[in-house]
């Protein structure tokens, strides 16, 4: 199921497992149902990026896959400049498609 968006606490609880693992934008999108294929980082693990979002928002905080991308290149993981590239089309595109569900 593809979602526009979490609270922050539900989007940080599905990553505590995948904590240790390089980030990827793969895995970074999965609590969104979205996936998208870019390289993982050689360095920066999915921790990082987790405390990263924790200095920005609280448990209740709305957040979004072009939030979680951004906060990605913010670390230096520059990969994730492709997704935000694209990111406004494809939310449009989420956004038609959840829509034709009601």
């Amino acid at each position: 199921i593809v979602k526009l968006q979490l609270q922050f606490k539900d989007y940080l609880d599905s990553l505590v497992l995948d904590s240790n693992h390089l980030l990827s934008i793969d895995i970074l999108l999965k609590p969104f149902g979205i996936s998208y294929d870019l390289p993982k980082s050689k360095s920066i693990l999915v921790g990082h990026l987790l405390d990263h979002l924790r200095d920005h928002y609280q448990n209740n905080d709305p957040i979004d896959a072009i939030d979680v991308a951004h906060s990605a290149v913010e670390l230096g993981y520059d990969p994730a400049e492709a997704f935000l590239d694209e990111a406004p089309y494809l939310m449009i595109q989420m956004t038609q498609e959840l829509a034709k569900g009601f």
